[in-house]
């Protein structure tokens, strides 16, 4: 046996660990739904981190080039080749500091504080495609649910939304800071783009989290 495929079998075992489990819908008021929505946004994001991390730490080893080591990490690479605009090579540093800055984003997500409320009635949650919103870079505006999202969405949606929001709280944008073009169709075609875009790292976090980042297009 490859003294290679404990280590392997340690890197599955922690891809089962870190599976996250859709909950359960209750019967709850709107801000107490909201609030929970948050708490399973982060066990994502915890979730998402440890795979980039067990990614990270195959790659940076050279035990990634192990046939079945990188078997397992494949799905991990091709949910970060898409998300994040780049290409997999174990000795690029463009893709491990794509890494290191999803990460980082993805701990600043889960540190952030900023008071979530109810606020139907605000101008930015009128219409039933607007679930939240927040200021970018700004936590003391705190995070505004919205009644779609409460009344249309499962918690699943809600707590993509929370994550999603929260990205803005800890500065990041959608795609244009620092003189960037606004990307096409909100959606970034450059690894510089998709680091700043809220939508993207989004989309990491859940795809890893969840197995997708398409909750809000049901009722889930």
């Amino acid at each position: 046996m490859s003294p290679l495929r404990p280590f392997a079998c340690l890197v599955l075992a922690a891809a089962a660990l870190f599976a996250v489990p859709a909950p359960a819908a209750h019967a709850q008021a709107p801000i107490d739904l909201l609030t929970a929505s948050r708490e399973q946004g982060k066990i994502a994001l915890v979730a998402a981190i440890g795979r980039l991390k067990a990614l990270e730490a195959a790659s940076l080893s050279g035990l990634i080039s192990d046939p079945f080591v990188r078997m397992v990490q494949q799905p991990t690479i091709d949910i970060v080749n898409e998300w994040l605009r780049v290409s997999f090579d174990a000795d690029s540093s463009t893709f491990h500091y794509a890494l290191r800055v999803a990460m980082q984003r993805m701990q600043q997500n889960l540190s952030a504080y900023s008071q979530i409320s109810y606020t139907p009635d605000e101008p930015g949650c009128q219409g039933d495609s607007n679930y939240a919103f927040a200021y970018v870079g700004r936590p003391d505006l705190g995070v505004h649910g919205c009644h779609a999202v409460v009344a249309y969405k499962g918690p699943v949606c809600r707590s993509e939304v929370l994550n999603h929001e929260f990205f803005h709280i800890v500065g990041v944008n959608h795609g244009e800071a620092g003189g960037l073009p606004v990307p096409t169709n909100f959606y970034a075609r450059t690894m510089a783009h998709a680091l700043d875009h809220a939508d993207h790292l989004l989309g990491l976090a859940s795809t890893l989290a969840y197995g997708s980042a398409s909750a809000c297009n049901g009722s889930n």
